[in-house]
């Protein structure tokens, strides 16, 4: 099964290098290209790609905002942040919004096409040293309860299905999930999702 891959980068020398790059692997496929936002959106509708890599620094919009609408909106795509790996302040704020990961723009041929293909299977992209910066820096412990109801959330089921799963009250979910966006540090449930993800506190969803 072929691999569906959306290319996001406002520089056209870019997008010529990673189709060529990913040209040569008969498992990946170009499902098209983007160099805004906007347009990013509105092919994860027209083209259904399963991987976006996407320019951490599109111009004129914010870049972290649209990686958190994808991960909302479209999470059976796995979003992969192209991006300077020293540039750790993005590199944190796009994985909190929902990126699987990184990899650089200059990366080989196949350092691309194995980032690209573990992503699509659900493995971990980040490095270990990351994952434990980010790790010290916030804290987390989850309670057996928690991880439960992040595994439900991850999934994308509401306050209203998880109460109904895990036999409690919608008002006990949405006090578990409130709870954990708050150790998480994150913004909605979607962030949440993919912070926990990327530290191992839960499995990826079965795409």
């Amino acid at each position: 099964m072929s691999i569906r891959v959306l290319i996001a980068d406002h520089h056209y020398f870019v997008r010529v290098g990673l189709q060529a790059a990913l040209g040569i692997h008969d498992d990946v496929v170009i499902a098209g290209e983007a160099t805004t936002c906007a347009e990013v959106i509105a092919l994860c509708d027209q083209a259904r790609p399963d991987v976006v890599l996407m320019d951490a620094h599109l111009p004129g919009e914010d870049s972290i905002e649209t990686i958190a609408h994808l991960a909302s909106h479209y999470p059976h795509i796995c979003v992969i942040a192209l991006i300077d790996a020293h540039d750790i302040a993005t590199l944190r704020k796009a994985v909190q919004a929902g990126a699987r990961g990184y990899i650089s723009r200059i990366s080989n041929d196949e350092a691309l096409a194995d980032t690209i293909r573990r992503a699509y299977s659900g493995l971990p992209l980040l490095p270990p040293e990351f994952t434990e910066t980010l790790l010290s820096a916030t804290h987390i412990t989850l309670t057996e309860r928690e991880r439960e109801v992040l595994a439900l959330v991850i999934q994308g089921l509401t306050n209203q299905q998880i109460a109904s799963l895990l036999n409690m009250s919608k008002h006990t979910a949405q006090f578990h999930v409130r709870n954990i966006r708050a150790k998480l540090g994150a913004k909605n449930r979607a962030e949440a999702g993919a912070i926990a993800i990327q530290l191992g506190l839960v499995e990826p969803p079965q795409t």
